[in-house]
């Protein structure tokens, strides 16, 4: 079941932004963005471009 996933128990869901089928010639910065939102510890002060964090419901 869905609810009993771990970023649904955080939270922590992310989907991409409009633009984000546009952008398959970033795929480093994409690859970079998916690392910093599963290792936030790891990027710190990185903003998100490609992906946002939907809010909790």
């Amino acid at each position: 079941m869905l609810a009993n996933i771990k970023p649904m128990k955080d939270g922590k869901i992310f989907c991409p932004l409009p633009h984000y089928s546009q952008s398959a010639d970033k795929l480093d910065e994409i690859i970079e963005e998916v690392a910093a939102i599963l290792h936030p510890e790891l990027f710190a002060g990185h903003k998100n471009k490609y992906f946002m964090e939907l809010p909790e419901t």
